[in-house]
């Protein structure tokens, strides 16, 4: 009988003597669209897990910064995807930092003394 042999999934599993009913068939059905249902959910959120997870990786490369120290002074070069920026930081001890940015809007020439940015040139 259909109703004490199912399969692992719950489908119905007749044997040759049973006597299939319509709601045996529709019972069939609602599992098997709620099991493809859940399948395709997962399969959308690994893609987007997936997805995040490269974009992150991208997004690590495109803010990282390249780095050169000799002494008290140091060169340093990268991207702030934040602001969609490009720029170029000297240090150049005493706490002085010139910063050279550029991004889709301006170009700007700042200094930070001790903690205090002054522009010193925007175009």
């Amino acid at each position: 009988m259909s109703s004490t042999n199912k399969t692992s999934l719950g489908l119905n599993m007749w044997e040759a003597s049973d006597k299939p009913v319509r709601q045996d068939f529709v019972n069939d059905n609602v599992i098997i669209d709620e099991k493809i249902t859940k399948l395709n959910s997962d399969l959308v959120l690994k893609a987007n897990a997936s997805d995040l997870a490269n974009t992150n990786s991208n997004l690590a490369s495109l803010t990282s910064k390249f780095t050169l120290e000799t002494g008290a002074q140091k060169f340093v070069a990268g991207y702030d995807i934040t602001n969609d920026t490009v720029y170029i930081q000297v240090y150049v001890g005493s706490g002085k930092i010139y910063q050279l940015s550029m991004n889709s809007n301006n170009i700007k020439y700042v200094k930070n003394d001790n903690g205090t940015w002054t522009t010193l040139w925007t175009k």
